[in-house]
């Protein structure tokens, strides 16, 4: 399962697109539940919180390909670049709606 995650966080961020990384999302749907750094990279913060809850060290563990932690792959996340519609899901959980 690392290889399907790597790959998705390949396309998830920097230069992939959304429906490769779709594609990847797809087809191993586990991915989102199971790694902090696609649950960040999707704006889940349900699964991301979760994940913390269950090893408070899934905050700061960094992940292949590039070494980076939640933070930094949410930060260079295309879901939260190129999806609008996902800024808005995440801009109003941060503020106490939806």
């Amino acid at each position: 399962m690392i290889e399907h995650i790597t790959a998705f966080i390949e396309a998830a961020i920097w230069h992939g697109t959304l429906d490769q990384a779709e594609t990847i999302l797809a087809a191993h749907p586990e991915i989102a539940s199971t790694s902090i750094h696609a649950a960040a990279i999707l704006g889940d913060d349900a699964a991301v919180r979760r994940l913390i809850a269950t090893d408070p060290k899934n905050a700061t563990n960094k992940g292949e390909p590039y070494g980076g932690d939640a933070l930094v792959y949410l930060c260079l996340s295309n879901y939260l670049r190129l999806d609008k519609t996902a800024i808005s899901r995440v801009r109003a959980r941060g503020h106490g709606a939806a």
